[in-house]
């Protein structure tokens, strides 16, 4: 029972026991009856609040039995007020996690974009790194034929200047000996030259085979002790030579013998060596 007719009721209960508080109220000053010894008028005033807290209950008593919205805000107030403190702070919680949510939502989003942007990127990159792979393994290709190509090239050139060395070392061989033939040659045109100006010069002191000093020198000893002997020796020969008459055209002072290049160091070598044999 809700709305017009509640209210009517609460009208009619209240102007009712109103109604029986002046009944009462004017009875008591009629008889001037007294509650708990005090004067008539004082009793009058109790009875009419009296009056006033039973209409107020009575109220409240039909509003309870007709509402339980009504029973719930005047017994369980308190439970309601600490739940919906407990409802209040859950709420706040909730609001508080939903901005947190939305919060984390936005960074998300944002690292989402920024994700995007990057993976455009990589994708970009990627792409022209394989462009620039492909490129690279042409190039490969190109520069593994321009080597196989450089390579057989070489292999040909190294045979050919294999060949060339060789021919090189036989024609450097053939002008050795052609050089090695060349000073015998001269040594042999010296000596023919020097034989026909002692003939052009005079009579023969000594003919081809002749031993003008012949002397033992023992080998083994340091080379510069054998070549001193070798040379006083040679100096004994020329002295006797020159004393029979034989002296080389021009030679001051006079002079007989002549030998050729290399061969006095090579007597000398010879001997000084004859004891290591």
């Amino acid at each position: 029972m809700y709305g017009l007719p509640l209210i009517v009721i609460l009208i009619l209960l209240g102007g009712f026991i109103a109604y029986l508080g002046d009944r009462v109220g004017m009875r008591v000053g009629r008889q001037r009856l007294t509650l708990f010894g005090l004067r008539p008028k004082h009793t009058s005033v109790i009875i009419t609040i009296a009056t006033g807290i039973l209409i107020v209950a009575a109220s409240l008593a039909v509003l309870s039995i007709a509402s339980e919205e009504v029973r719930t805000a005047l017994f369980r107030m308190r439970e309601i007020q600490e739940a919906l403190a407990t409802t209040r702070l859950q709420y706040e919680g909730v609001v508080e996690e939903l901005a947190r949510q939305r919060a984390e939502l936005e960074r998300t989003q944002a690292q989402r974009d920024a994700a995007t942007q990057e993976l455009a990127v990589v994708e970009e990159r990627l792409q022209r790194i394989g462009t620039e792979y492909e490129q690279a393994v042409a190039a490969l290709q190109e520069a593994q034929e321009n080597l196989e190509f450089t390579q057989q090239r070489v292999s040909n050139l190294q045979q050919i200047g294999e060949e060339l060395q060789r021919r090189i070392e036989e024609m450097q061989g053939r002008i050795a000996e052609m050089e090695a033939e060349i000073e015998v040659l001269e040594t042999q045109i010296r000596a023919a030259n020097l034989q026909l100006d002692i003939v052009r010069g005079g009579e023969l002191a000594f003919q081809a085979g002749d031993i003008v000093l012949a002397e033992v020198i023992e080998g083994g000893a340091p080379q510069p002790e054998i070549e001193e002997k070798l040379l006083a020796l040679l100096e004994r020969a020329d002295l006797l030579a020159v004393q029979r008459g034989a002296r080389l055209p021009g030679a001051q002072p006079p002079t007989a013998l002549q030998l050729p290049d290399g061969v006095f160091e090579g007597a000398a070598l010879i001997l000084a060596g004859s004891s290591q044999r």
